[in-house]
């Protein structure tokens, strides 16, 4: 290494920190709105940093959820207090924790996040995260990384892009238990502000700007004060939107999952808990035509109270992606509905579907529903049609999916080539989850109303 490299960095934080003037600012973000104006607005010279936990990804559990501590504390007492109780292997707390963080499973907190990360990488954007934790919840630094990379696995983020494995850098002390991996920077508890810092002078890296996220305040004022004095233009969101997000803990399935956590040292997820809970009472094994999303969800929702395990199925519609009449798009959630009862065990199974269709000179969007039975009976129904755009109509008929014509009509991407178009065009007051829940409540209640009329 040359004297010039060897001192230049060090060197240019100093001139930095004496003499630069930056523009640092702190954002009070309850939603991604204001960050995605901004990220649209930098250059491949910046560098976004995320905090993971509560900003970027949150417990798919409910009773892990940040606003059900104080029932998953009183759901834990109850049972330790509880006489009868006695587990088979007593552990301590702190390795239930750890039994916990391996197994639980975990969603982004904006669906957006994924194809946020993606496109900043595609464009040659530094694109990083920062997880600081104690000692005790994880084990060594290498552990926690780790465990935290597959909870990244499971919703599909990765921050390894832009980072080579050969740049990562090594820490001294204080910081000499910090590890950076696949693109994400492992620490102890610490000024956030302060290993950020750190790790851009290991990694000779002088951004042109920086944009950070984090749900905690604390490291939100970090970063701010530790940028600002090293000259750094920096844009820091206190993000809040996991505050927001809906929790509906059923104290049965909590209790139960607790219950095994102390009994056996396991965690399991809500759908386990409930499918367990359930089977243990002659649940009624019902099927539904997808494997993952707002078919599912919808599902679930339909019949929360109700005594089922739900099992998805990857079936297929036999008619084209976009049907494009009312009769298709039935047929595709017909389809569905016997494709599921082939390949599954179950005794009832639901098809869904969307499509559009043509009306004089309207263009419809629209919701089927089919159930069936091992009877071969049949219950179908459907949503209220969604008016769509006249001018959508030669695209349709040409074969232009949906979502593109929504992306071409209002400039924002969709994943679901549906659930924008309910809510553009209904003032924002329904979405294809809703739709589908009724749905399947519907045709819930008609096979339950028929089934009992048959019955001597």
């Amino acid at each position: 290494m040359t004297i010039i490299s060897k001192y230049f960095f060090p060197i240019l934080f100093g001139l930095v920190t004496l003499f630069g003037k930056s523009q640092c600012a702190i954002i009070e973000a309850p939603d991604l709105t204001q960050f995605e104006v901004e990220i649209k607005n930098i250059d491949d010279q910046a560098l976004v940093v995320f905090d993971l936990y509560n900003t970027i990804i949150a417990p798919s559990d409910m009773i892990l959820r940040r606003n059900a501590k104080p029932l998953f504390k009183e759901i834990d007492e109850s049972i330790q207090n509880d006489k009868t109780f006695v587990p088979h292997h007593p552990h301590s707390d702190d390795h239930l924790k750890r039994e916990i963080l391996k197994n639980m499973k975990f969603e982004p907190v904006d669906p957006k996040f994924p194809k946020i990360i993606q496109e900043l990488s595609e464009r040659g954007v530094l694109t990083m995260a920062i997880s600081l934790s104690n000692k005790g919840n994880f084990g060594s630094t290498e552990k926690r990384a780790g465990v935290a990379l597959n909870h990244l696995a499971q919703v599909g983020l990765d921050f390894k892009k832009s980072f080579l494995e050969s740049q990562a850098p090594v820490f001294e002390k204080p910081y000499s238990s910090a590890v950076f991996k696949d693109g994400v920077l492992f620490a102890p508890k610490m000024q956030k502000g302060k290993i950020l810092a750190e790790f851009l002078k290991k990694m000779n890296l002088q951004p042109s700007k920086i944009i950070f996220m984090d749900n905690n305040l604390k490291s939100v004022e970090s970063v701010d004060s530790e940028m600002k004095s090293l000259g750094i233009d920096t844009l820091c969101f206190h993000y809040t939107q996991a505050e927001t997000l809906p929790f509906r803990a059923d104290e049965t399935i909590a209790e139960f999952q607790i219950r095994n956590l102390r009994q056996s040292a396991e965690w399991i997820s809500d759908e386990e808990a409930r499918n367990v809970h359930k089977s243990e009472r002659n649940a009624l094994i019902v099927a539904v035509g997808s494997k993952s999303g707002v078919k599912v969800k919808s599902t679930q929702n339909a019949l929360e109270k109700e005594n089922v395990i739900i099992t998805p199925c990857p079936a297929r519609s036999h008619v084209q992606d976009q049907p494009l009449t009312e009769e298709e798009t039935k047929l595709g959630a017909l389809n569905r509905a016997k494709d599921c009862l082939a390949k599954t065990d179950a005794e009832i199974a639901f098809g869904l579907e969307s499509g559009v269709f043509f009306q004089d000179d309207e263009v419809y969007l629209c919701n089927w529903g089919v159930l069936i039975d091992r009877n071969d009976k049949m219950y179908v129904t459907n949503s209220p049609n969604i008016l769509l755009p006249k001018e959508f109509k030669d695209d349709l008929l040409s074969g232009k999916p949906l979502k593109d014509i929504i992306h071409d009509f209002t400039g924002m991407q969709t994943e679901d080539n549906n659930t924008c178009a309910i809510a553009l065009f209904t003032n924002h007051s329904f979405s294809r989850e809703k739709q589908f829940t009724e749905i399947v409540k519907t045709l819930w209640e008609q096979y339950h109303y028929f089934k009992s009329q048959e019955e001597p």
